[in-house]
């Protein structure tokens, strides 16, 4: 016994020693693990995929951010926001929905494809395939512009094919008879493609084909395809070892070419899950919260400040192991929602939002009766929702709410601020353009002479849209029309300046009068002071707050795990 104690601390110290190996930053009660600092580089420097070389100048502030979310997610717990209703209401959908989907999977997908044909699909994809199609679409297919009917296409692809078998050039007839919208770019060429990129019943057919076998014809939503595999290769992407994303991606993929009987199925299996555990939805309870809504309604009062308890604690549905209540129902329908009332006044309307929410808490009640909700990456993704939801809340209550603009201080900022909201000078601006220099010297002499600018540039002018205005541009600030205006400038109002180059040529460039600055009125510049100061205190504030979380809070790295990720 003694021995099997020791054994047992043993054991307890390596994973307590690799718990802390893996912790780069001990943040209050949080930590930033080596993995989620490595995924976090990964986004920031995608390309990269050994973070060892990486200067620490780089590596460090990706740290820093996640040490800011930490402290912040600490500060979340303090205030309590773990508790706040609006979170858990989100909380609660996001994980209905997870358990849902989850229990769609196992129940369902996990049914339907074992391992056995993930492996099959997974070793076709070390393979690429370059193939070529004719495709003939019918009235009622997903090409445009057909009008023949689904026996018709059928019969033509038939004979298509026929025509190939017996030598007939297959690029001809792919632009004689094809319904391709690219067909005449790449004569029904469709380049390479791997596993799962097809539809699945064009895939099927091409991935079982040798080059220069043809094959079909095949129904897709497009039509009937005759294809030609051209080329077979390796996929050098492809590797032996199928990751679980991977795994998922492809059983998804075959999963979408059975979706109906999928669906059919898993409306079959709820039914009888409905029947063992007695769900059932109370119609006499549903009609008595539309009258207590409408009751509301009558008086604007149809928010969720004013749900009454009569309300939330009516059982609008319910089955061995649990129950929506009306406080569920109504809490996960925010105000705003879109076509909130009419769907809480009117009986049908209101029936299908219980019917909806309680069949899906019905299903996250089946997945939690079988594990799911404990499995490893559920539980990671939904910690993952609530802190994000917990952060961002403290955000707001800490910094924007606390940041205050009064009319006084914005004008406090205009009175003291001045050149911030000058209208800079203007010249008003017309140019010639020309390529060749002797014509532009001509046009120049004219010009000066005083022959009306307008016309010259109508005339003269090689740049065709400001031919079409006479060269006028119209008043511009310095930095307002490039170099010409910077030329104008120099030279001041009322002037016609010498030919200087400009883009492959060179250009005349007449002022007119000049426009001086002008103050811009407190009334006028009222929205760019309080964009400006806004974003001015909020980064103060969020900076203020930031401190007085380092301040609270203790922060410890593993500046030699740090330098070896």
């Amino acid at each position: 016994m003694r021995r099997l104690f020791i054994a047992f601390l043993i054991i307890m110290a390596m994973v307590s020693c690799k718990q802390e190996n893996d912790v780069v930053a001990e943040v209050g009660d949080f930590t930033v693990t080596r993995q989620e600092l490595a995924d976090a580089l990964s986004r920031r420097f995608p390309k990269m995929k050994n973070f060892r070389d990486l200067d620490m100048k780089k590596k460090r502030p990706v740290l820093n951010q996640l040490i800011r979310e930490r402290l912040k997610l600490n500060a979340a717990y303090d205030m309590g926001l773990d508790k706040d209703p609006e979170i858990v209401v989100k909380y609660t959908q996001r994980r209905t929905q997870m358990l849902k989907e989850r229990a769609f999977e196992r129940l369902v997908i996990d049914s339907l494809i074992s391992d056995s044909l993930i492996m099959d699909a997974h070793q076709k994809s070390r393979y690429e395939l370059r193939a070529s199609h004719i495709l003939i679409g019918y009235a009622s297919s997903s090409v445009k512009n057909v009008t023949r009917n689904g026996k018709q296409a059928h019969d033509l692809a038939v004979e298509i094919k026929h025509k190939l078998q017996n030598g007939a050039d297959f690029e001809k007839l792919a632009l004689q008879y094809s319904d391709d919208p690219n067909v005449k770019s790449n004569h029904g060429n469709l380049g390479f493609f791997n596993w799962g990129r097809m539809v699945r019943a064009f895939q099927d057919t091409a991935y079982a084909l040798e080059p220069g076998q043809i094959g079909g014809p095949v129904l897709t939503r497009y039509g009937f395809h005759i294809i030609r595999l051209d080329e077979k290769r390796p996929n050098k992407r492809w590797q032996e070892e199928l990751t679980p994303l991977e795994r998922r991606d492809i059983k998804y993929y075959m999963f979408g070419g059975i979706r109906d009987s999928g669906m059919a199925r898993w409306e079959k299996l709820v039914e009888r899950k409905k029947k063992r555990y007695h769900y059932q939805v109370d119609e006499d309870a549903v009609k008595k919260l539309q009258e207590l809504n409408l009751e509301l309604d009558k008086k604007n009062m149809l928010r969720q400040k004013y749900y009454t308890d009569e309300q939330k604690e009516l059982v609008l549905a319910g089955w061995d192991g649990g129950r929506l209540t009306g406080e569920e129902l109504l809490a996960g329908i925010p105000d705003e929602a879109p076509g909130r009332v009419r769907g809480l006044i009117q009986l049908p309307r209101l029936k299908k939002y219980v019917e909806k929410q309680s069949e899906a808490r019905f299903v996250a009640f089946l997945a939690e009766t079988m594990g799911v909700d404990k499995e490893a990456d559920i539980v990671r993704q939904l910690d993952k929702y609530l802190h994000y939801l917990m952060v961002r809340a403290a955000e707001r209550r800490e910094i924007k709410d606390k940041v205050h603009l009064s009319r006084d201080t914005l004008r406090a900022y205009y009175d003291t601020h001045p050149s911030e909201f000058l209208i800079p000078e203007k010249l008003e601006l017309s140019f010639i353009y020309c390529k060749d220099r002797a014509k532009i010297d001509k046009v120049y002499k004219l010009a000066r002479q005083g022959r009306d600018f307008r016309k010259l540039a109508e005339t003269y002018s090689d740049d065709a849209f400001y031919a079409k205005k006479g060269g006028y541009v119209g008043f511009r600030a310095v930095n307002g029309f490039g170099k010409l205006a910077r030329e104008a400038f120099k030279h001041g109002p009322n002037q016609i300046i010498e030919p200087v180059p400009y883009k492959k040529g060179w250009a005349i460039v007449k002022t007119g009068p000049k426009k001086e600055n002008v103050l811009r009125s407190f009334e006028d510049a009222y929205n760019q002071i309080r964009v400006k100061l806004k974003q001015l205190k909020t980064r103060e504030r969020r900076g203020k707050w930031e401190r007085e979380l380092q301040d609270k809070y203790s922060v410890t790295i593993n500046e030699t795990l740090l330098a070896s990720i």
